[in-house]
């Protein structure tokens, strides 16, 4: 039988490519750029903080150009949460922003997220869903608990990319029959989808 990322072009380096970066947000130099700049992954504790300050990329609501240099700062290597400074190197950090379409910076603060929390599993055995009366944060700082013995400090600096492949890795112990969805998958879907229409149209 065929590997498939021999047939599909552009599988085999999406596939490689996707296994880079998943081995490579274990290292704490791991670093993405976002709107030209310099960012690091986003973590549970950066996640909180960006929620409770209004961020529209979490809260919801039209994002404004505040919104993109917030998650920028949040998520720099250079974040500093208050003082002085903290205000140089935002001014900083906005001056470089200013030379990007508005509309761009958002795409690509929007991609950047959608990649950080892809790994999470989205089912019932899963902390990010559950009962009202607790919150998210507090079922994953138990799972991890009970799971490998980590603080509530600790949890709260792990990376979202690492987060969901050790969640991954949980919910498959419970069902080794568990099955999870991957980026490269897009690359192979299309490809079968485009196949699917050709052979279709030639019916016709």
């Amino acid at each position: 039988m065929s590997d498939l990322r021999d047939v599909i072009p552009g599988y085999r380096e999406a596939v490689e490519q996707e296994a880079s970066e998943r081995e490579g947000c274990f290292l704490n130099v791991f670093i993405y750029e976002v709107c030209g700049c310099e960012v690091g992954p986003l973590t549970l504790g950066k996640m909180i903080l960006l929620k409770q300050w209004g961020s529209a990329f979490f809260t919801g609501g039209m994002i404004q150009p505040g919104d993109v240099l917030m998650l920028m700062w949040v998520c720099s290597p250079d974040f500093i949460p208050n003082g002085l400074r903290a205000w140089w190197r935002r001014r900083r950090l906005r001056r470089m922003l200013r030379r990007m379409k508005y509309l761009n910076a958002v795409a690509e603060c929007e991609t950047f997220i959608e990649g950080q929390f892809f790994d999470l599993p989205g089912n019932d055995a899963a902390p990010w869903t559950g009962p009202q009366d607790e919150s998210f944060v507090a079922r994953a700082v138990d799972t991890f608990a009970e799971a490998y013995g980590w603080t509530y400090q600790e949890t709260l600096k792990v990376p979202l990319p690492v987060a969901g492949q050790l969640l991954r890795r949980l919910v498959k112990r419970r069902d080794p029959n568990s099955v999870f969805i991957n980026r490269s998958d897009k690359v192979r879907s299309e490809y079968l989808r485009n196949m699917h229409g050709g052979q279709a149209g030639g019916n016709n």
